[in-house]
């Protein structure tokens, strides 16, 4: 028979002999105690408070029931013997007794759109629940895991983790570190979070890291800092190891920064908060050895298994510090003398045409005039491979760095990150330059009067044609324009969903009578316009005369 209390599985009798008083914890409390007696009754310090598995026991740490989980006897023995490996999870201890129905109905309450937390303990218990959704879990699957994740993500749950996150904030209640933060971490850094294919809900779940970064680096690092300078990361109701904190924050901060291109602009505090981990972790590694040593796990472990985890968390700290520092972009000092010398076939006059080019045009924020528009940036990571609506229609020409060694640069001249930038920009161009050019150009007659004459009219009233730009454009470009575009229904096949498209018959032998001359027709458009994994432009004008543009 299953509980109508969240939080508690069908099957556990400890409670059920226990006589119910009425509602109140205080009155329940007296009649858990009564029962015990003196004559070597059970400790009730071992036995769970019934209250605290509904996250409502107002007692608190004056309780005389125990405020932990007792764990499947089944979990717990596969777990005893499950030395941390590869997985993400095996660094971790959750609690791994519910099964995946029991984890749905013990979040009921939670996720409710009127509850809210009022206690530690139910913030504790919230997250508990939470994070048995682990590979560790014998009861659950990897599908029920993903599906997991995108209820939270889709309902109120992701709301009540936010909740979590600003709770030690909002109250003048001790909140237990351990319990209260690191569980967020873990479920973020749990293997059926970071390898999900759900990749939307996956970053709908980082992106409280990206609203909520300032709130999350403060607590962790005052708790940090309290935790170090004890030397040792566990509290009053569980023992906890660094391999597991260092592990998750580690793999938090590299999915967020990996997730969120643009991490280190919109939150700059984080290359300080991964680099004071790293110290931390490196702090905690001497610790291991020194005497007195840290209180830890890892204290008692051989040589070899020491080792071996060790050698996994410095991975996960190495990539990340990588990560944060390749994110720093370095300007070139115009004004002063250059470092390097001129190549005896460098023209200085060109170098000197160019620097000064590049005072007033450089890419994103070095432009003198802003940005030209919303895909220019310095670091070629923010910037997307199709162009958007607002770069199809910017009149002002693109930043292009020049290919040779003297070119003024905001990178070091010897730099892989100058070369990389160079080649990406200079490809780009060439892959994109064509389509703008023509967006520009039937901008340019969607904007004249209906009553003028334009290469785009003559193109509509035939149903589609090519577009040869006119003497005055700025370079010499035709290309094909397609009319009377319709969309079929979606479907689902084997190279997954796809859309058809419908459009007029361009004039030409496109419309001859016989199918074998339509059909040479096709295959050689297919080889020279419409071609695979080539960019395509969808360009509409509503009644309202607004123009859109999608580019695909």
């Amino acid at each position: 028979m299953s509980s109508s209390r969240p939080g508690i599985p069908p099957g556990n009798t400890q409670h059920r002999t226990q006589p119910s008083i009425n509602n109140s914890p205080w009155a329940a409390a007296a009649a858990q105690v009564s029962t015990g007696g003196r004559g070597g009754g059970p400790n009730n310090h071992n036995r769970p408070c019934r209250f605290f598995m509904n996250g409502h026991c107002r007692n608190g740490t004056r309780c005389n029931f125990s405020h932990t989980i007792t764990e499947a006897q089944e979990s717990t023995e596969n777990r005893s013997t499950n030395f941390p490996g590869i997985s993400n999870d095996q660094f971790s201890k959750v609690q791994t007794n519910l099964t995946p129905g029991q984890t749905f109905n013990s979040l009921r309450d939670y996720v409710e759109d009127t509850f809210e937390f009022q206690t530690p303990d139910q913030v504790y218990r919230f997250l508990s629940i939470l994070c048995n959704a682990n590979s560790q879990n014998s009861f659950w699957t990897a599908k029920d895991g993903q599906l997991h994740l995108h209820q939270l993500v889709n309902g109120n749950g992701i709301l009540r983790l936010a909740d979590a996150i600003h709770y030690p904030q909002r109250t003048d209640r001790f909140c237990s570190f351990q319990r209260g933060y690191v569980p967020i971490f873990t479920y973020m850094a749990s293997d059926w979070v970071v390898k999900s294919t759900l990749h939307s809900d996956v970053n709908a779940l980082y992106g409280l890291v990206h609203s909520n970064f300032q709130t999350i680096r403060k607590n962790t690092e005052i708790n940090m800092r309290k935790l170090m300078a004890a030397r040792n990361f566990g509290d009053r109701s569980q023992p906890l190891s660094g391999k597991q904190i260092f592990k998750v924050i580690f793999v938090t901060l590299f999915e967020y920064l990996t997730r969120f291109k643009d991490a280190p602009i919109a939150n700059p505090g984080v290359r300080e908060f991964a680099e004071q981990i790293a110290v931390w972790f490196d702090e905690w590694l001497l610790s291991l050895v020194s005497s007195p040593s840290f209180q830890d796990e890892c204290a008692t472990y051989g040589k070899e298994e020491r080792e071996f985890i060790i050698e996994n968390l410095r991975r996960d700290k190495d990539r990340v510090l990588r990560l944060v520092k390749r994110g720093q972009t370095f300007a070139v000092n115009t004004g002063a003398q250059m470092s390097y010398s001129l190549l005896n076939d460098a023209a200085p006059g060109l170098v000197a045409a160019l620097e000064r080019n590049y005072e007033f045009d450089g890419p994103g924020e070095f432009c003198e005039t802003g940005p030209r528009h919303d895909n220019d940036h310095v670091e070629i990571e923010l910037i997307r491979v199709p162009p958007t609506r607002d770069e199809l229609l910017c009149g002002t020409e693109p930043y292009l760095p020049a290919n040779f060694f003297e070119a003024p640069h905001f990178y070091d001249p010897r730099s892989i990150e100058r070369l990389l930038d160079i080649q990406f920009r200079l490809l780009r161009e060439e892959l994109t330059s064509p389509v703008r050019l023509a967006v520009q150009l039937v901008i340019e007659d969607l904007k004249k009067s209906e009553s003028e004459s334009t290469n785009l009219a003559k193109i509509i009233i035939a149903r589609g044609g090519r577009y040869a730009a006119p003497a005055t454009a700025r370079e010499s470009i035709i290309f094909s324009v397609f009319t009377g575009i319709t969309f079929q229904p979606l479907q689902l096949n084997n190279r997954g969903i796809s859309v058809g498209i419908g459009f007029d018959t361009p004039p030409g032998r496109a419309r001859r009578d016989t199918p074998e001359e339509r059909g040479e027709y096709w295959e050689q458009v297919s080889k020279k316009r419409l071609m695979q994994d080539g960019l395509v432009a969808l360009i509409w004008k509503d009644h309202a005369g607004k123009v859109d543009i999608y580019v695909g």
